[in-house]
């Protein structure tokens, strides 16, 4: 639901973060009011949708335990809270504050485990909620207030009148909806896919795998999206910046390959010989993450050039080619279907990007930040 209510705003933070500060400022701002009406909005498609949709009425039951109005303002504050999380981080990368990133992504990932040996929490539905999303969305309320405070008042810039750049960076971030739902959504569909394909014990080998390489696979879409951010300042050097980015998103990625595949036979010493099938299809997915890079390093250059259609093409070609063939290769090999059609359809989707930022060029000047400026 998190994913559902992005609208795209972190795509145009980063598009939009090299413009004046104070301009930035105003913009960011009313992101969080407009990402948290939409959350409001997908908590009230939440509260209609989920007793109908969910087939585990336990996981609704454990939401609703003091009742429906306190669940749903839980829901809320928890995807509000991740909501400005991404912001956040985006705003930050805008800024270079790079360590502020990795601590924050740091604390919010250490924070959580020494509860998760606490068996009143482990075993409580609830309590593992509170766990798993609270952190993420705490540090959003905060990372608002840090960003606030620590930019000097002269620089804050008032609400109203709203900027120039603001209906600009609305349609930037509308656009980019499309895409991010396209490029996102195989991360949150495959297992759906599977589960109902495979057995318990296959699925859980599955879905640890899985894990492991959706944090791989962050590696070139943050390389991306700090691509995006640092060539929006000067759309001339966004070749030597996708370049650039290219190199070393290609040299992680060749590097989490090499490791899974010599290392897999880590995993069932650590987990036991019931999960030997992770072992096995750990190198796969992340082998993926190869093609992966150059997926995201196309995006990016398309994304700085405000190419919408290679911007839809890309992504939607993403999305295409890895959940179809998913699909099919699931019901008929089971979990190594999947991987095989994770990395295939991942060759083919970047194949598609490079060739879509051959043949789809940009018809006008890139420069759609309006009061561009450096950020001191």
């Amino acid at each position: 639901w998190n994913f559902v209510s992005g609208m795209g705003l972190p795509i145009a933070v980063a598009r939009y973060g090299s413009a004046r500060i104070q301009t930035v400022h105003v913009l960011f701002f009313w992101g969080l009011v407009y990402t948290a009406i939409t959350s409001f909005a997908v908590t009230m498609m939440f509260g209609v949708a989920a007793p109908q949709l969910v087939r585990n009425q336990s996981v609704v039951d454990a939401l609703f335990q003091w009742g429906i109005g306190p669940g749903l303002v839980l829901f809320f504050l928890l995807i509000s809270g991740m909501s400005f999380a991404l912001l956040v981080e985006v705003r930050l990368v805008t800024l270079r504050r790079f360590g502020w990133v990795f601590g924050r992504v740091v604390a919010v990932n250490l924070v959580r485990l020494p509860f998760l040996f606490v068996p009143a929490i482990a075993q409580n539905p609830m309590a593992l909620l509170l766990l798993i999303a609270g952190p993420p969305a705490i540090s959003g309320f905060v990372g608002v207030v840090v960003i606030h405070r620590s930019t000097p008042r002269r620089m804050r810039g008032r609400l109203l009148p709203l900027p120039p750049e603001t209906w600009p960076a609305f349609k930037y971030a509308s656009v980019n909806y499309v895409g991010m739902l396209s490029a996102q959504a195989p991360q949150f569909t495959l297992p759906i896919i599977l589960i109902g394909e495979v057995s318990a014990s296959e699925y859980a080998a599955f879905f640890i795998a899985w894990q492991i390489t959706i944090v791989i696979f962050l590696v070139p879409h943050t390389i991306g999206q700090v691509v995006l951010s640092e060539s929006s300042r000067t759309v001339a050097t966004v070749n030597s910046q996708v370049r650039h980015g290219l190199i070393l998103s290609l040299g992680l990625m060749t590097v989490a390959t090499v490791v899974t595949v010599t290392g897999a036979s880590l995993v069932t010493k650590v987990l036991g010989p019931s999960y030997a099938l992770t072992a096995e299809l750990l190198p796969w997915f992340v082998g993926a993450g190869i093609p992966w890079a150059i997926t995201c390093m196309c995006l990016a250059k398309a994304r700085v050039e405000g190419n919408h259609p290679r911007t839809v093409l890309i992504t939607v070609g993403f999305a295409l080619f890895t959940l179809v063939p998913a699909a099919i290769m699931s019901a008929s090999a089971g979990a190594e279907g999947t991987a095989t059609a994770w990395l295939l359809g991942n060759i083919a989707a970047a194949v598609l990007a490079v060739v879509a930022t051959r043949v789809v060029q940009s018809k006008h000047d890139a420069g759609v930040v309006v009061s561009s400026a450096p950020v001191a």
